[in-house]
């Protein structure tokens, strides 16, 4: 006689401790992957200011390269070029000046006249927009600066 039992009586089966073990695996995963995911979005939403900032200097660069001097009206972002100045202002999304309460962002600007041929301009964006890039850097989030040369007429 053999001792073999007849096929399929005895099933072969996982153990308690084998089905613990995989779902601590898969619940390390699911811990690490969620744990990815929000520095993911965290960086999206960094990028996204970035990128919104660099939009808003373009603009404002652009706008100001077209027109030098004074011909764009007097609540621009920027003061005309052939005079030296240095500033701040709170920018809306959009570029537009608005209050520090409504503000996305604090343009901090400087312009140097070298000669009577052109101007420098440096821009310093930084959100959100009530902290001091120079007197409290770590409250400071995000920073995008410009320097630029722009002739003038």
């Amino acid at each position: 006689m053999s001792a073999v039992p007849p096929p399929g009586r005895f099933r072969r089966a996982f153990s308690l401790i084998e089905v613990m073990l995989a779902l601590g695996i898969v619940a390390f995963c699911l811990v690490t992957l969620m744990g990815l995911m929000t520095v993911g979005l965290q960086t999206s939403r960094d990028s996204t200011d970035t990128v919104q900032a660099a939009d808003i200097a373009s603009m404002l660069v652009s706008l100001r390269r077209t027109s030098p001097t004074n011909s764009l009206p007097t609540s621009f972002a920027l003061p005309p070029l052939n005079l030296p100045a240095n500033g701040t202002l709170y920018l809306a999304a959009d570029g537009a000046v608005t209050s520090s309460a409504q503000a996305s962002y604090r343009l901090t600007y400087g312009v140097v006249t070298n000669s009577s041929q052109f101007s420098s301009l440096q821009l310093m964006l930084t959100w959100p927009p009530p902290a001091d890039p120079i007197a409290a850097a770590q409250l400071v989030k995000g920073r995008y600066e410009l320097f630029t040369c722009i002739p003038l007429p």
